[in-house]
Order: C-alpha cells, then structure tokens, then sequence
C-alpha cells in the first residue's frame, strides 16, 4: 500500500505513528504530479510528466473528507486530482 515513503508520498495512508513524522494521522499530504527525465530526454531539453500523483492514484477530495473529518476544514481548499496520461514536454517532443 503506498505510504508517506513511497515516492508519491501517500501521507493520507499513514497513521502517524511513524516516529519523526511531525504531521498528524492521515495527513493531506503528498506529490500532485510526476516529472521524469534520462539521458535522452537531456539531450533534447525535454521531460515526461503528468498531472495527478505519478503512480496513477487518483485524488479524491469527497472521499477522502468523508473518511478524515477532522481536516473538513479544508473542504473548498483541496481539489480533485485525477490521474492525466504521461506526457513529453520540450524540444524533442513529439
């Protein structure tokens, strides 16, 4: 299950327990988009990214303030996040 140690920082899945953590329980917090580069995207000034967590896990507000009532206060504030296809971006794009 992804977690505040994957690379997506899934701190909504964490309980808080993890010991240095300095945030509460199921915390709304994490990336809402993904970049990745190699080599050949270096070479021609270019990078792939994607709007929505770079795994593909969709972020959904109302489920998410269902589930954690104690941060409805952010309701208006948080937005959706549904996953977008990855896409290259810069001069050796296609």
């Amino acid at each position: 299950m992804p977690s505040s140690r994957t690379i997506c920082g899934h701190f909504v899945n964490d309980d808080g327990r993890r010991p240095g953590g300095g945030l509460g329980p199921w915390y709304p917090w994490g990336s809402l988009d993904g970049k990745a580069a190699d080599s050949a995207c270096a070479l021609s000034s270019s990078l792939w990214a994607r709007c929505g967590r770079a795994c593909g896990t969709p972020v959904d507000v109302e489920e998410y303030l269902t589930a954690q009532p104690q941060y409805a206060w952010l309701r208006g504030w948080m937005l959706d996040r549904p996953p977008q296809p990855w896409t290259r971006f810069g001069d050796g794009a296609a």
